[in-house]
């Protein structure tokens, strides 16, 4: 993608301020499809140390990060490219998006809660660009393929996400909060499964259309007539949104894992809590992952089986027996 841009970028001239405008708006898609391929990366590393040392606060951090300017690019680009009432949502919500991002990493609880409200806020107004003009076909105008969303799935799955798994965060820190049991975590390994399944539908159907592209090259643009480095990154792009479509499977699968893991966990705990008994006031305990974790010690020290004595020999019991009777009848 990223050489094709830089294909569409030596194609201007500058001998008109719109082509000025329209040159600097591809370049800012040029480096956000460079951000992409990096959040990519971020992506699997980020994947990889969660299943081996636990969640990777630095990664995902520098990812949200990434993310945040990655949609700043592309709502600057689209203001460049097409001034519509889209464009502009687009731009308002990654600066909202960035705001928010920053102030959820704070500490703070109100900080959290500002900034998961504004995520959830940028959240609908990406799904409200989605669902009218999808991102990736602002640059890609002549192209006649089902472009993805900006996070590389179905635009349509793409767009339910993003109001869903903020608004899933923002519920689960309410929750927290008021130091109750939270079962929200049960709905993003769903929110995987589902972004999983989108990436590897629309991948292949993108795919399958850059193929017939690509067949239609000889007679039809938009690759008619291009270098063949141009045609040959067209084949890699193809390749290459096939291996995407893979790891779309890899995601579902592990999403699946991880749905039935928590799941498991979660009836665990319930059954568990259901063996302990009311406090002395008859009311129902309130259990946090401490007490949880005190009762499951109890329970351990109860069922393990009691140290066995170290018994005396039988001759010692004999001996001392002979010598008790000795003196009584001495006696």
């Amino acid at each position: 993608m990223s050489i094709l841009l830089a294909y569409q970028t030596m194609q201007f001239s500058v001998s008109s301020s719109t082509q000025i405008t329209s040159l600097f708006g591809t370049l800012l898609f040029l480096v956000a499809s460079i951000i992409l391929t990096i959040l990519g990366v971020f992506l699997v590393v980020g994947v990889i140390y969660y299943y081996r040392w636990g969640a990777p606060e630095g990664i995902l951090s520098l990812g949200i990060l990434l993310g945040s300017l990655y949609l700043l690019l592309l709502g600057v680009g689209s203001v460049l490219l097409h001034s519509g009432i889209e464009s502009m949502l687009l731009l308002l919500s990654a600066i909202f998006f960035m705001i928010g991002s920053a102030a959820y990493m704070s500490t703070t609880f109100d900080f959290k809660f500002t900034g998961s409200f504004m995520i959830l806020g940028a959240g609908i107004l990406l799904a409200t660009v989605l669902l009218n003009s999808p991102v990736w076909e602002t640059v890609f105008a002549e192209w006649d393929a089902p472009f993805l969303g900006p996070f590389m799935s179905m635009n349509i799955i793409e767009a339910i996400l993003m109001i869903v798994a903020p608004a899933a965060v923002l519920i689960d820190l309410i929750v927290k909060r008021r130091k109750e049991k939270s079962t929200v975590q049960i709905f993003f390994p769903v929110i995987t499964l589902i972004y999983g399944m989108s990436m590897f539908i629309g991948t292949l159907f993108l795919t399958l259309n850059l193929w017939n592209l690509l067949w239609k090259a000889p007679w039809l643009g938009p690759l008619y007539g291009v270098p063949d480095w141009v045609f040959g990154a067209t084949v890699f792009w193809s390749v290459a949104l096939m291996i995407l479509a893979v790891g779309g499977i890899f995601l579902g699968v592990s999403s699946f894992m991880a749905f039935a893991s928590v799941t498991s966990a979660l009836s665990m705990e319930e059954g568990f809590s259901q063996i302990l008994p009311p406090n002395r006031f008859g009311h129902p305990v309130h259990r946090d992952e401490s007490t949880v974790d005190k009762y499951a010690a109890l329970r351990a020290l109860i069922s393990s089986p009691t140290p066995t004595t170290t018994r005396k020999p039988t001759y010692l019991f004999t001996a001392k027996r002979k010598e008790e009777e000795k003196d009584r009848k001495s006696f």
